[in-house]
């Protein structure tokens, strides 16, 4: 496990006891996506849905299609409410690792595309098979 924010002090707060003042820690900066990118808005339906479904999770807004879920604050438990969230909501079963090797919005919404792609061919494949051999 890695902070996601790193913050720059020059002394520690302390309360009257002389321990560190926890509560007294200033508030980090948000740190909005990967820190490489501007924000680039959803622009297919896929990358709507799915960020709808990251700023309800990770109580963040607006995330852009380029920011990445483990720098918004996504770990691995939110990663199941999203699985479950994507299914429910979209209808499509994404598997957990593809969630991480698809970190930001527009990688799994081609991953998405990807799957559908290969689905409807598979379909269609199977279907001509079935017409040519009269087996419908």
């Amino acid at each position: 496990m890695c902070p996601a924010v790193f913050v720059k002090m020059r002394t520690f707060p302390s309360t009257p006891n002389g321990k560190i003042d926890r509560k007294a820690f200033p508030k980090p900066e948000a740190n909005v996506g990967s820190g490489d990118s501007d924000y680039v808005a959803p622009r297919t339906n896929i990358e709507k849905q799915l960020t709808n479904i990251w700023e309800g999770l990770l109580k963040h807004s607006p995330i852009g299609v380029n920011d990445n879920f483990f720098y918004l604050g996504g770990h691995s438990i939110l990663v199941v409410q999203l699985q479950v969230r994507v299914w429910q909501q979209m209808g499509i079963r994404v598997v957990i690792r593809d969630f991480f090797e698809a970190p930001t919005i527009a990688s799994l919404a081609r991953h998405i595309e990807a799957m559908s792609w290969a689905t409807a061919s598979a379909l269609g494949a199977s279907s001509a098979v079935e017409e040519e051999t009269g087996t419908l």
